[in-house]
């Protein structure tokens, strides 16, 4: 599903190189379903991307996250130089990785 949002086969492949990639397929399914448009739904992907990145450098796993944890990575944005997940507004990361927790 991750192709509906991304032209980018390169990106794609990036993506799908990142930790809990069922889970972003999954949530890609789900966008898919409820309408999300390319650009917004892309947006929520790559945020979800940066948060399992995140988490796997942290030894978290996804179903071990709460709320803690989500301010924690809000801290990091502040600071983020992640290779890849540079460059995106934070309020709109913020809203894809509520998107994404939502969906779990």
């Amino acid at each position: 599903m991750l192709d509906h949002f991304f032209r980018s086969q390169h990106l794609i492949a990036r993506l799908r190189g990142n930790p809990g990639v069922e889970s972003l397929d999954a949530f890609a399914g789900h966008l898919v379903d409820c309408g999300y448009s390319r650009s917004q739904g892309a947006r929520h992907l790559r945020a979800a991307a940066h948060l399992l990145h995140w988490l796997d450098g942290k030894h978290f796993l996804l179903t071990e996250i709460d709320a803690a944890a989500v301010i924690r990575f809000e801290c990091h944005l502040a600071r983020c130089r992640c290779s890849g997940f540079t460059g995106m507004h934070r309020d709109k990361l913020l809203r894809g990785i509520r998107a994404f927790m939502a969906f779990q």
